[in-house]
């Protein structure tokens, strides 16, 4: 028979636990959603592969925080409700700072290669601010999951359940808040919910603290509630600043900035990177004259007639859509992964691009495209891989930024998919803009590459008939062209092909600027192939000598599967090892030998400097 102050224990036991199990919730909830919040922010203000250093400290805050409540006296002796309420609120002030120090501090990540120099130091010790700020943000995560589960003295099914819960729900709602409200709202509401986990952590009691407390969930309710007038992120320095952008939003794959060129030209800035062009279009196709002078016309001369069928991978803008109206293709289907993108060209700027998705024959999905291929029962004439992952040569080499990206777009896996969709004398056509494609044609060597063993997969005994290479290089860069059958390619599509490319340089004026072009044949059947390392790999008649025209490359450029799908990483381990010591000239460098891969190191060095 329980005493009157064994059942006063035993009810203070169940309302301390049901409010450790809402205190529980509330910080894995805030954890996940800061977390993923970060990955988004850090890959708008840096690069894309600074995600894997928020994803490192965040682990890393949330031990340390295990850590301390294990080895300092001080938190040992401190009462759980103690602990439980000073670090909600510490995470709850220091999350808004670490946010608006993030967000506006100005840094330029190229220039810390540039060793020795004041540039180098100084933004590398930005980079660390940065680093500490992430860290410390999590440390109360950790701190509060490891008291209340460590000092739990009943069950801990329910404790698991509410910490569990917590960050599910985070999971299921971050991508929609980001979606809807941008990764600094997330932040914003991760700090929230630390506030109101503080004043969860104890009875409420009228005092100082608990006042101060109630003050700071109010003053943060009101943060997340004019979540619009939160300071933008300030991109580092190579990259476009969204200040004069026409229109912004956030997306799950990324943020899109649209910034006006001219009145007939768009820029869709991707995570502040040149991304795609987006134009004017009245819905006449005949007014689409510039296209006679692109190498996007090259697909459809070589196809002859026009194609019945034509799928567009990484649609985009539009630009290739408009190609193809131009170019009377039938039935058009673009993929295109970000939601914003497609509704960019559906809804807020579908007046100005001509409403693309309800041109006749235009079908515009959002989707993956390798799982829309992989789903699709149709047979396509044309199968147009418009380089959806770094659409502009600029764009990568501004910061080497995909070269540690899975892409499984340019797999030999993917490509062999690809070709099963072709008609029998259907085309897959990959382009990308390379900016020093005489010495440096890292992109459509491996892709070249990358088609040979495809083919060689379906049973194809002689890859070098089944491919035709030509370059289009201007003042701006270059725009090789890589052309894939299943079928050996005719000496009439050949000899359309040879027939459309210029012989002459051709002079391509604009209101801005006057840019010459001039266009070569690298590679078709029955033609002599030119003097170029992608010539020699297209033309190669065997896999002995193609394999011994790759080993005369400096980079790494052998064929990339589903294994191992890094189409983008050039350098190896032993190069990246071996110069890691040298600087690197910031001007006119290659970003894709090695800048994504010393990166990789240098979190790795961070991370163990804040471990330590």
């Amino acid at each position: 028979m329980l005493s009157t102050n064994g059942i006063r224990v035993t009810i203070t036991q169940l309302g301390q636990q049901r409010r450790h199990t809402v205190v529980i919730f509330l910080v894995s909830m805030a954890g996940l959603l800061l977390e993923v919040a970060y990955t988004r922010i850090v890959s708008y203000k840096l690069w894309y592969y600074y995600s894997y250093l928020v994803i490192g400290l965040a682990l890393l805050g949330i031990g340390t925080g295990a850590i301390a409540l294990a080895t300092v006296r001080r938190l040992r002796d401190a009462s759980t409700e103690a602990i439980l309420t000073i670090s909600c609120v510490a995470a709850a002030v220091l999350v808004p700072i670490g946010y608006l120090v993030i967000a506006r501090l100005p840094i330029n990540t190229v220039d810390i290669w540039a060793y020795g120099t004041g540039s180098s130091y100084r933004n590398l010790a930005v980079l660390g601010l940065i680093s500490f700020l992430l860290f410390a943000s999590f440390i109360s995560v950790g701190i509060v999951v490891a008291t209340i589960l460590g000092r739990c003295d009943g069950p801990v099914g329910g404790l698991y359940f509410g910490d569990l819960v917590g960050a599910a729900l985070a999971c299921l709602f971050a991508i929609p808040i980001i979606s809807t409200w941008g990764p600094p709202a997330v932040v914003m509401i991760a700090a929230l919910l630390f506030a109101v986990a503080a004043l969860a952590s104890r009875p409420l009691h009228p005092s100082p603290s608990t006042f101060g407390t109630a003050l700071l969930t109010v003053c943060l309710a009101v943060i997340v509630a004019v979540h619009g007038s939160l300071p933008d992120i300030r991109p580092e320095q190579n990259k476009l600043a969204p200040t004069f952008a026409s229109y912004s939003k956030w997306g799950p794959v990324f943020r899109v900035d649209v910034h006006e060129v001219s009145k007939e030209n768009y820029l869709l800035a991707h995570d502040a990177t040149f991304g795609s062009g987006m134009w004017a279009y009245d819905g006449k196709p005949e007014t689409l004259t510039r296209f006679d002078i692109d190498p996007r016309r090259l697909p459809f001369d070589l196809l002859g007639d026009p194609p019945e069928r034509t799928l567009i991978v990484g649609s985009a803008g539009g630009n290739e859509i408009l190609a193809s109206l131009h170019f009377g293709a039938k039935r058009i289907e673009g993929v295109e992964l970000n939601p914003v993108t497609v509704s960019i060209l559906k809804e807020r700027f579908a007046d100005y691009s001509g409403h693309l998705d309800q041109q006749p024959g235009v079908t515009i999905h959002q989707a993956d495209a390798t799982s829309f291929v992989a789903r699709s029962k149709d047979r396509y004439n044309l199968v147009w891989f418009v380089a959806p992952d770094s659409y502009a040569a600029i764009n990568a080499v501004s910061s080497g930024a995909f070269v540690l990206s899975e892409s499984y777009l340019y797999t030999s896996e993917m490509m062999q998919r690809s070709l099963k969709h072709l008609t029998d004398d259907g085309v897959m056509v990959a382009q990308f803009g390379e900016l020093d494609f005489a010495n440096r044609p890292n992109r459509t060597a491996r892709y070249v590459v990358t088609a040979r063993a495809a083919l060689r997969a379906l049973g194809v005994r002689h890859p070098e008939r089944h491919i035709a290479v030509v370059d289009e290089t201007g003042t701006a860069g270059s725009a090789p062209t890589v052309m894939v059958k299943r079928t050996p390619f005719t000496v009439a599509e050949v000899d359309r092909l040879t027939a459309a490319i210029p012989t002459e340089p051709v002079v391509v004026r604009t209101k801005d600027k006057v840019v010459t072009e001039n266009w070569r044949l690298l590679h078709a059947p029955g033609r002599p192939p030119a003097d170029h390392i992608v010539a020699r790999l297209a033309s190669a008649t065997s896999d002995a000598q193609l394999r011994a025209v790759e080993a005369t490359y400096p980079l790494t450029i052998s064929a990339v599967h589903d294994d191992k799908p890094f189409f983008w990483h050039f350098a190896s381990s032993r190069s990246v090892l071996r110069h890691i010591l040298s600087p690197i000239e910031t001007a006119g460098f290659d970003p894709e030998n090695s800048i994504g891969e010393r990166v990789l190191l240098l979190l790795l060095a961070i991370a163990i400097f804040y471990a330590a």
